[in-house]
C-alpha cells in the first residue's frame, strides 16, 4: 500500500495489520492529510491500488475507511 501513493499530496507514512482484530482484520494506514475526509478518502485510494497490484487482496474486501478518534494520553 505505501508504494504506489498516486501524489505527493497522498503522503501514506505506514501501514500495520492487525488480524486478530474481531469481527474482522483491521488494517491501519497512517496517512499526513488536511482533513479526515481526506485521509478517510486517501486510505480507500491506497487500498484500491493494493488490489490492483496484488489481486489475492480482492479476496478481502474494504468495508470501511475511517479515522479512529484518539484521545490524547489514552494509553498513560
Amino acid at each position: 500500500m505505501t508504494e504506489g501513493a498516486a501524489t505527493d499530496v497522498e503522503r501514506i507514512e505506514h501501514v500495520t495489520l492487525h488480524s486478530a482484530a474481531r469481527p474482522c482484520a483491521v488494517v491501519g494506514v497512517y496517512v499526513h492529510a488536511a482533513t479526515l475526509a481526506a485521509a478517510e478518502a486517501a486510505a480507500a485510494r491506497a487500498w484500491g491500488r493494493a488490489v490492483l497490484a496484488h489481486p489475492l487482496l480482492a479476496l478481502w474486501r474494504l468495508q470501511s475507511a475511517e479515522v479512529p478518534l484518539l484521545r490524547p494520553g489514552l494509553d498513560d
